[in-house]
């Protein structure tokens, strides 16, 4: 027990507990602890990992060792990190270099005696004396020069070298030294710090940059020789010991180096045939160590001369490990020593150790026959390693891919010339189990032939240009169906001369074989289905078909019919809950194979990755296994309704209905994320993901990705318009009119949908009234909000009811219908004034009454009148002295409308007294040059008779009575003209002419006299009561004060105008 020795009375210590205050408990507690806790038992230490980044020999490489120990590490403490200086094996047989030897080619090389003596003249090679010094210069009291190496070659982990020169040495030993990081801390040069690169030792010794506690020392402490020390393996593969020094332990450790270069390598070429296609594959495994990046690490391919233009017509591409690769930045080739080398960025992380293969496809072989050598090397493992050859052969053969027997295939048949002429004849007769198949076409040294006559069995054509005797002929010819057992001769005939070849295919067993154009995991593509039925079904078996797959789920068709090819014929299947279902005109031969294509039209993509297919024919099952080029997921999207029904948009490319947006991957488990949809990314892990959009949504820029550990998937753009609301219409107009003319008032809402990340759109309807369509632009605004404006139509109504229909239709091709009606009642408008109505009325404000249709509305001027049930309404309005035009504007209530004008004169008072030349209009006093009088005693030209009868001044009563005068000097008349609304009053006086013309009738100034106007003071003067009543006004006289009073018009009186005019 580790407590045995030690005793506390708890007992005694208890009162402290319960009594004492909180200070003296947690003094207590504190003094229990340091007690205890040397007698707590110490975590285990961790053990000690010792790594270096590049495993490889002669490589410079990144060192770290992570290390415990029970006791701290102060700052200035050395710590020694110590390298193997022997190999682990027999070093390479180095030559001993030229004087021209840079320590960059072989770091390895120590320049000795020997060494220097024979460069003595070369001043490159000078300065590499002495490279390797185990210690510094003798001045430094703790380094010692190391005797001096002869000529060669040091083994085991090398330290970077130093400069002999003492002037860069200590420069170079700090830079050198600050590569070194304890705990992320670099190191810096003390008197302690040494660098040994001596035959026996290869050391470091530090001074610790920091201090490191107990608590983290056990923990960990790691220290890290960075790269840029330049640290270098070993020349030799094997375990090497390391160590690592402080005041409190020694730590020792293993580290594994290994040969940079790949093992296990393969290669074939199939066919191996001069000028064919074929597909070179390679294989190897990669060394320890030899781990491959994406995006940073490479594998090179040695390629034969020429290889490079062989392929310029071809459209090959590269397979490395399942990942198609075809152009561009991931593959180049470069001349290499005389050859090419093919440089390919790996498109995935490789392992260590682990196998690769690399299919080149759809290359060119080369013409000649004879040896193909290649080599293969890795920025990792850069040591190139040697292929076994392969042969390229000529034989006079038939052979078919695929190879198997009854299978649709394309052949090729081979022979060497024995001089063949352009314009010769030539004849191909297959085998009777073969036949070629609709489509098929003809290839002489893979040129096409362009006129060929095909038979079931034959093939037809004239020798386009003429072969050398003792050159490669090529006749290849497809599709074509194999035939069923290997052997079977194909006769060709080339003018006269006849050849028998023998055809070698696959002996025929029951296969199913699947493909897909272009061979990708998750890309929209074609698939092809191959089908040999097992041998002796029965016929009926041998009819139906059901094809069932690993389809991917991101993109396949609905259930229900698919467009299929059945040997190149046009057909259609039935897809249902996962399986293909083809019926056949007519039952397969035995040992007939069949061929269905899916082409890409029908919705299908190339499954995740490699899976199993499985065809029924009868009652027997065959699978094949579908191999594909490694691909990251698929994501794909579609739009559900609420009962999970499949949504598409309509003819307009809108979808107008709430819907559920699904983005689904082709495992289902792989990470989703939406860009552009919000403002943050959506992000769903490892499952499908799912959204409810229920608002009228525009998609711009939206994009979804998929990722798993196969990498992410290029952009997928999720593009929808989506309006959930048909458009909104009102008609505002009254249902009743009484004109004929009436204006249609239509209120349209306008929607503002959503753009993602660019505002809003407006979404205008197209408007139809009758035959009258109304286009409404589309515009971005940055409004949320509904607006409503008002569309206006003018129509022309029949009397009684007449139907109208409204359709709005928006661009998503929502239609909204309104029918209505409006009814048009003729309606006689009237206005006019009681006859108990005065319509000569004082100056200032008056009350008239009016008379119109029940409940119209009159305006005049800004105020509106409403008439009663009777059509009856007061007016109030002012009135001025004068002829009053006041314009009237009556709507009845069902709009009907007339204007009018009603005519009011406001009453004029002017008052004179005899002999007084003055004269006050409505209270305003003026001067008169000549006064009123009926004294002419005085006056020498008026007859005395005149003498009692008053005369007034015409000019200035005229214009009080709102009459223009005129004199006429040589006919010595006078004419007023008193402008009045139903017609100018025109008053005609001659000076000395008792007759007047008033508006044209002949009227004595007195009826009585002959009294005639007469001139005072150079002032026409006419009798007061004519020429006032004549005007319209009426005339008083108060006789005491010899007041004369003029009223205008002369309200005792019955009007002579009328007082309503309708208006046109």
């Amino acid at each position: 027990m580790f407590f045995e020795g030690l005793f506390i009375d708890f007992e005694k210590a208890k009162p402290y507990f319960l009594n004492g205050g909180i200070m003296k408990r947690i003094a207590c507690l504190i003094a229990i602890i340091t007690i205890v806790a040397p007698y707590l038992p110490k975590p285990a230490l961790a053990e000690t990992t010792f790594m270096v980044s590049s495993p490889r020999t002669n490589t410079i490489t990144q060192y770290q060792v992570t290390f415990t120990q029970d006791k701290p590490i102060k700052k200035g403490d050395k710590i020694k990190i110590s390298f193997q200086a022997t190999e682990s094996g027999k070093m390479p047989d180095y030559e001993i270099p030229e004087c021209t030897y840079d320590q960059n080619s072989n770091r390895r090389f120590n320049p000795g005696p020997e060494f220097l003596a024979r460069c003595k003249d070369n001043q490159s090679a000078q300065k590499f004396e002495k490279m390797y010094l185990a210690q510094y210069k003798p001045e430094s009291p703790t380094l010692n020069q190391l005797k001096d190496f002869a000529d060669s070659f040091i083994p085991g982990f090398l330290l970077p070298p130093l400069p002999k020169d003492p002037k860069q040495l200590d420069q170079a030993f700090g830079n050198i030294i600050s590569k070194i990081y304890v705990m992320g801390m670099p190191c810096q040069p003390t008197p302690d710090t040494q660098l040994v690169n001596a035959i026996a030792e290869r050391s470091v010794t530090i001074s610790c940059p920091v201090n490191i506690d107990e608590n983290t020392a056990q923990k960990g402490v790691y220290v890290v020789i960075g790269e840029a020390f330049k640290l270098m393996c070993p020349a030799t593969h094997g375990e090497y010991a390391v160590e690592i020094a402080t005041q409190g332990s020694t730590q020792k450790g293993k580290i594994s180096i290994f040969n940079p270069m790949v093992s296990d390598p393969t290669f074939t070429i199939d066919p191996p045939y001069p000028e064919e296609t074929s597909t070179w594959t390679f294989s190897f495994k990669t060394g320890g160590g030899g781990a491959l990046s994406i995006g940073s690490s490479s594998i090179t391919l040695k390629l034969p001369k020429g290889f490079a233009k062989s392929q310029e017509d071809a459209n090959w591409s590269i397979d490395l490990n399942g990942s198609y690769i075809v152009s561009g930045p991931n593959m180049r080739i470069a001349e290499y020593q005389n050859n090419e080398a093919l440089i390919i960025m790996v498109p995935a992380n490789i392992k260590e150790s682990s196998q690769v293969k690399i299919a080149l496809k759809n290359i060119n072989n080369p013409k000649e026959i004879g040896s193909v050598e290649c080599s293969v090397w890795t920025s990792s493992d850069n040591t190139p390693v040697d292929f076994p050859k392969q042969e390229i052969i000529f034989t006079q053969s038939v052979t078919s891919y695929p190879p198997d027997a009854s299978f649709t295939a394309t052949a090729t048949a081979r022979l060497v010339s024995e001089g063949f002429f352009e314009g010769e004849e030539v004849m191909v007769v297959l085998p009777s189990s073969s036949s070629f198949l609709p489509g098929a076409e003809l290839k002489i040294n893979g040129n096409k032939c362009g006129r060929v006559n095909f038979g079931e069995k034959t093939a037809q054509f004239v020798l386009p240009f003429s072969i050398e005797k003792g050159s490669y002929m090529r006749i290849s010819f497809g599709p074509v169906k194999n035939p069923q057992d290997s052997g079977e001769v194909v006769k060709l005939s080339i003018g006269q001369k006849t050849f028998e070849i023998s055809w070698s295919v696959s002996k025929y067993e029951a296969k199913f074989a699947v493909s897909c154009n272009p061979g990708m995991a998750n890309t929209p593509c074609s698939m092809k289905f191959v089908i040999a039925p097992p041998e002796n079904l029965a016929p009926e078996e041998r009819q139906n078909i059901k094809i069932e797959g690993p389809w991917n789920r991101a993109m396949m068709p609905q259930d229900g019919e698919i467009p299929i090819l059945i040997n190149e014929s046009q057909k259609t299947a039935i897809f249902e809950t996962g399986v293909i279902s083809v019926n056949l005109e007519k039952p397969l031969e035995n040992k007939e194979t069949v061929t269905i294509t899916i082409p890409q039209m029908a919705g299908f993509a190339s499954p995740d990755r490699t899976g199993i297919f499985t065809v029924t024919i009868g009652a027997e099952k065959l699978s094949s296994e579908f191999v594909l080029a490694k691909a990251p997921p698929m994501v794909s999207y579609k739009f559900l309704s609420a009962d999970g029904k499949i949504v598409k948009p309509n003819e307009k490319g809108w979808i107008i209905q709430p819907v559920k947006l699904i983005l689904l991957t082709s495992t289902g488990k792989a990470d989703v994320r939406l860009k552009g949809f919000q403002k943050d990314e959506i992000t769903s892990k490892e499952q499908d993901l799912s959204l409810e959009i229920s608002e009228s949504l525009i998609s711009k820029g939206v994009v979804a990705y998929a990722k798993d550990d196969r990498g992410e998937s290029q952009a997928v753009p999720i593009p929808f318009s989506i309006n959930v609301s048909p458009p909104k219409i009102k008609i505002t107009s009254p249902e009743k009119t009484a004109n004929q003319a009436f204006k249609l008032d239509v209120e349209v809402n306008i929607e503002y949908i959503r753009v993602t990340n660019d505002g809003y759109l407006a979404v205008w309807p197209k408007v139809t009234v009758g035959n009258i369509v109304t286009e409404m632009k589309t515009a971005v605004s940055d409004k949320t909000e509904d607006a409503t404006f008002t569309l206006s139509y003018n129509l022309s109504l029949a009397i009684g009811k007449n139907r109208i229909a409204v359709l709005a239709e928006n661009q998503a091709g929502q239609k909204t219908t309104l029918e209505s009606s409006v009814e048009y009642i003729y309606e006689q408008v009237n206005f006019d004034l009681p006859n108990d109505q005065p319509i000569n009325l004082k100056q200032g404000q008056n009350t008239i009454k009016a008379k119109t249709n029940p409940g119209a509305t009159v305006k005049i001027g800004d105020k509106e009148y409403k008439a009663d049930s009777n059509g009856n309404l007061s007016i109030t309005i002012g009135i001025e002295a004068g002829y009053n035009i006041i314009p009237v504007a009556v709507t009845t209530e069902f709009g009907a409308k007339q204007s009018y004008q009603m005519i009011l004169t406001g009453e004029r008072i002017v008052t004179m007294v005899l002999n007084v030349p003055s004269m006050v209009i409505d209270g305003k006093a003026t001067t008169l040059k000549v006064a009123p009088t009926n004294n002419f005693k005085n006056e020498k030209t008026v007859p005395s008779f005149y003498n009692g009868i008053t005369f007034i001044p015409l000019r200035d009563i005229a214009n009080a009575m709102f009459a223009d005068v005129t004199f006429d000097d040589k006919t010595k008349q006078v004419t007023l003209t008193q402008k009045r609304p139903g017609g100018n009053r025109i008053i005609k006086v001659k000076l000395g002419n008792p007759i007047a013309i008033v508006d044209g009738k002949e009227t004595p100034l007195m009826k009585e006299l002959l009294i005639a106007p007469v001139v005072i003071k150079g002032t026409s003067m006419v009798p007061l009561r004519f020429i006032s009543e004549s005007m319209g006004a009426q005339v008083g006289f108060e006789a005491p004060a010899k007041k004369i009073t003029i009223t205008w018009p002369d309200l005792t009186r019955l009007p002579e105008n009328k007082s309503v005019i309708k208006i046109k």
